[in-house]
């Protein structure tokens, strides 16, 4: 099926998530390399650390400073998208770093444990284990803990919803933003979209049963309103939230549902609805409509992260 998108995506259309575990583990050895190679451009710090999980494992925290601003900085976890099954790739890099050097606050990638070797809640402690960690040692970071947010898109925009959450019921720390990029944040088929858009380019529902498989194969342990945040029933303290969805994506259905539930409980909520676009279409860096949305995210958070 042919879809009317934007003429910037336009090869777009060639481009789907593969359903090859096999294949996909040479997909994330090749996404590692080029993500290496990226350069984070100019003006950008560079430091890496390493987070100590409750199982004992260690998860990758890359940190993008600004320069001459290392200390008592705002500082945003960013949780890359890749359906739970591929590791953040150099566009997640390059786009962080745009935000980093747009709005002067330091970006933390996350490199959490991905499925199917670890199914859910992983990824979700991962999260957690680094949001505290981060918290606790914000000022040997050179980070404010009085100034974080939250973001991620796809898979990663489900992680940090549920991370977001997670904190309004248990940690209690102070989180101003919750940056979501074309999230997921339903369960199942529940929406028109998810059952409609099964041959959108990138992404589709088609890739539903391969993550509930590899995914969920053992359930949500009680955790359901973390797996799948609409579920939650009483969400109250997110911090100011700035939704942006994909015409053409599965999962748009639910972003506009989830900015509509915000707006309703009162609870300040910014959207970004794009147009002639499908999910990850920011991977098009010279598209107007990605410098756009860009200059959405980064006006959001020189707006609400302060």
């Amino acid at each position: 099926m042919k879809y009317p998108i934007h003429k910037d995506f336009w090869w777009m259309n060639y481009m789907h998530m593969s359903k090859n575990l096999s294949l996909l583990k040479i997909e994330n050895w090749m996404l590692k390399i080029a993500y290496s190679l990226t350069s984070k451009g100019k003006g950008i710090i560079k430091r890496q650390i390493q987070v100590k999980t409750r199982d004992n494992h260690y998860v990758q925290v890359d940190l993008f400073y600004p320069k001459n601003k290392e200390t008592n900085s705002k500082g945003l976890l960013y949780l890359p998208g890749g359906g739970f099954i591929m590791r953040a790739t150099h566009i997640h890099k390059i786009n962080l770093c745009h935000l980093v050097r747009r709005t002067q606050s330091v970006g933390m990638m996350i490199h959490y444990r991905l499925a199917p070797k670890y199914p859910f809640p992983t990824a979700l402690y991962d999260a957690i284990d680094v949001l505290n960690y981060i918290h606790t040692n914000a000022l040997s970071l050179g980070l404010n803990s009085d100034l974080l947010g939250i973001g991620g898109d796809s898979a990663g925009g489900n992680l940090a919803c549920g991370l977001a959450l997670y904190n309004q019921d248990y940690l209690h720390i102070p989180i101003k933003t919750l940056m979501l990029v074309y999230p997921g944040l339903v369960k199942g088929q529940s929406t028109p979209s998810r059952k409609n858009y099964t041959d959108t380019p990138m992404f589709n529902a088609s890739m539903f049963p391969l993550i509930e498989k590899v995914y969920y194969k053992n359930g949500t342990l009680d955790l359901e309103h973390y797996a799948f945040p609409m579920e939650h029933p009483n969400i109250h303290s997110l911090g100011s939230v700035y939704i942006e969805t994909a015409e053409y994506d599965c999962l748009v259905d639910e972003g506009l549902m989830f900015h509509d539930r915000l707006v309703k409980l009162n609870i300040s909520s910014t959207l970004h609805a794009t147009k002639g676009t499908v999910h990850g279409y920011d991977v098009v860096q010279r598209s107007q409509i990605t410098k756009e949305s860009i200059s959405k995210r980064c006006e959001f958070i020189n707006n609400h992260l302060k």
